[in-house]
């Protein structure tokens, strides 16, 4: 797995540091989607197409490129032993803005198949902890997803 994970960013040799940061960073996020989704203790299909469409949405991405992200993000995801190694490449390189952003991704993550689960609330409050968004912020997320879906 390890392989496959280095493989992917290191698919051009022309890529900067920076554009092999950008792709850890969107690992990171991507990870952060599925944990989220995996947070009830199963991932559903819609749950999938969320984090699909967020990826596709936010990074300019082909279905391809996203189906790939997302293969990945789940193993990386199943590997991880805490949120940390996702939530601190967040919190150190995200703007307020891009905080903002994924925190709204996640929670239409959380309400893609029209339930919202205690446990999934939960993983929200402490990612929205570990990448400092303020608290204000993230209830702000949440209502403003509410309403798309009503």
């Amino acid at each position: 797995m390890i392989s496959r994970i280095q493989k992917f960013f290191q698919s051009s040799l022309s890529q900067t540091n920076e554009q092999l940061s950008d792709h850890r960073l969107n690992m990171a996020a991507a990870a952060l989607l599925i944990e989220i989704g995996r947070a009830d203790f199963s991932l559903q299909t819609e749950e999938i197409e969320a984090i699909t469409q967020s990826l596709q949405k936010t990074l300019d991405i082909s279905d391809a490129e996203s189906a790939t992200l997302v293969s990945m993000a789940i193993e990386e995801s199943e590997s991880a032993s805490s949120l940390y190694e996702f939530t601190k490449l967040i919190k150190d390189h995200y703007t307020q803005e891009q905080k903002q952003t994924l925190m709204e991704q996640l929670w239409r993550v959380a309400f893609a198949d029209n339930q919202l689960d205690k446990y999934e609330e939960h993983l929200l409050r402490r990612i929205s902890d570990l990448i400092y968004l303020p608290h204000k912020d993230f209830i702000q997320a949440k209502h403003r997803v509410e309403e798309e879906a009503c």
